[in-house]
Parts: structure tokens; C-alpha cells; sequence
């Protein structure tokens, strides 16, 4: 197994919006080359099964990247429309959607300034994208996803946590992303802060003889932690279960799914 030099041990500082940065670089170039495309059928169908959802269903997907839910759902005859801040995956996402029906609808914004009133049945965040912000950013964006729920709309958040993550927390990994002359090899520092509750991460990307590194932070919840979060904002009800597979979330599971409903 190659071994990460020169970067062993770094401890990550980033700023409060990391996220621009990180997703405008390396890591968005990979999601415009199609990154993860081949997991989109199997997730969407986990969706379809977690959130009730049938042909005519009205769905926000949010952040919605290259837009890869929201093209197979709508193969499904399911109305999706996804917000995204990076003006370049949604140029991508309103491209791929053509000739689609119901063809999916785009925008670029902030996940935590949504504007719309109960316009859908249900919601999701896929992928890790929740705990970037501030406490109250994290806040805004669940009332803006509750707000935009019809009554007894059901959101589903995907994300690691405390119970999934820490059992077999690892401080350093690697792995390959992409294909061919696109591949990127992924080198992670971990770091848990136990004060702030936050996963900060020194990402590097390495392409042949280049490399580009940026520096992550996320929230990491507890599971009592984003209840309670989504129930401060109006939330009533949650189902906990093991993202893909459906099992009942416990301790050691790889991913949590949260499904709140309004």
C-alpha cells in the first residue's frame, strides 16, 4: 500500500467557509467527471423506499451537486427540484436533465436561505453535506427544508455521526477517486475535536506529479444531537436507519439516514 509523505500528522485549520474552496477544486472537478454516477441508481432507490415517494411526488434535494438523484428520480416520474451555491455543477446538472419528464429543476443558492413554502413532500441531503456551518447556519438551513414541507413532508438527512464514525475512527486514510487520467488519489488527516464537537480534516489530492490540498470541518452530531436540532426547528417525528441498507441504526453502522417528518 503506498504511504502519504510529508503530510503525516498535519493538523487541519479551516476557515468558517472551507466549503467554497474545497468544492470549486479538486473535488468539484471530479463531480463534473461524473463522480459517484455509478451508486446513483442504488440510492435512489433507498430514497424512493425511505421517503414514500411515487410518480408525481415533489422532492428537494438539497445541496443537489451534478444533479445524479435528481435524473434518475425523475426516471421514476418523481419532480425534483435541486439548489446548489456552485454555479458550474448546476450549468452541468440543467444539461444532463435534457429531455427529461419530468425534467428536474435547477437553481444556484445557499442551502441556508431557502425560500420556498410547503412546495414539496419531501426533502433530502445525501452524502455527508450536513454540519458545514456555523450553529445557527446549521439551524437556518432546517427551518428553510422545514418551511419548504408540505404538512407530514418527510426529510432525509444522510451523514456520518458520532455512533457511526468514532468506533472505527482511523486519523489517516487514502483511497482512489475517478478513472483513467482523471484519477485522483485522496489522502485524509483526521482530527475530532472534542470540545467543539467538529471532524476537521486536512484533504490532499494528488494527480501525477501535481497535488492540491484544502482543509475540511464538519459537525458531527450525535444522534440525539440532530433530533434535537430538527425538532428545535419543528420537527415531530424520526426514524433511524442504516444508510442503503434500511437495517435500524446502532452503533458501528457505517452511515446514519434521519428521516424527520414534519
Amino acid at each position: 500500500m503506498p504511504q502519504a509523505t510529508g503530510h503525516e500528522g498535519r493538523e487541519p485549520r479551516p476557515d468558517a467557509e472551507w466549503w467554497r474552496a474545497f468544492f470549486l477544486g479538486s473535488f468539484g472537478t471530479l463531480q463534473l467527471g461524473g463522480l459517484r454516477e455509478a451508486t446513483a441508481a442504488a440510492e435512489s432507490a433507498f430514497l424512493i423506499e425511505m421517503l414514500d415517494l411515487a410518480p408525481g411526488s415533489r422532492v428537494l434535494d438539497v445541496p443537489c451537486g451534478s444533479g445524479r438523484h435528481a435524473r434518475v428520480l425523475a426516471g421514476h416520474g418523481i419532480a425534483v427540484t435541486g439548489v446548489d451555491f456552485n454555479g458550474k455543477l448546476i450549468s452541468h446538472a440543467v444539461e444532463r436533465a435534457e429531455g427529461l419528464q419530468p425534467r428536474p429543476q435547477f437553481s444556484v443558492g445557499d442551502m441556508r436561505a431557502l425560500s420556498y413554502a410547503e412546495e414539496f413532500d419531501a426533502a433530502f441531503c445525501f452524502w455527508g453535506s450536513f454540519g458545514y456551518f456555523d450553529p445557527e447556519g446549521e439551524r437556518a438551513f432546517a427551518r428553510g427544508v422545514h418551511a419548504s414541507l408540505a404538512p407530514g413532508g418527510k426529510f432525509l438527512i444522510d451523514t456520518p455521526v458520532v455512533e457511526s464514525l468514532l468506533p472505527g475512527f482511523l486519523p489517516r486514510r487514502w483511497w482512489w477517486l475517478g478513472e483513467g487520467d482523471d484519477r485522483v488519489r485522496v489522502v485524509e488527516e483526521l482530527h475530532y475535536d472534542l470540545e467543539s464537537g467538529r471532524l476537521n480534516v486536512a484533504w490532499l489530492f494528488q494527480r501525477g506529479a501535481g497535488e492540491e490540498s484544502h482543509d475540511v470541518s464538519m459537525r458531527l452530531y450525535t444522534c440525539q444531537e440532530l433530533c434535537a436540532l430538527l425538532r428545535s426547528v419543528g420537527f415531530s417525528r424520526f426514524r433511524l436507519v442504516e444508510t442503503l441498507s434500511g437495517k435500524p441504526f446502532e452503533i458501528g453502522s457505517e452511515r446514519l439516514s434521519l428521516i424527520a417528518i414534519k
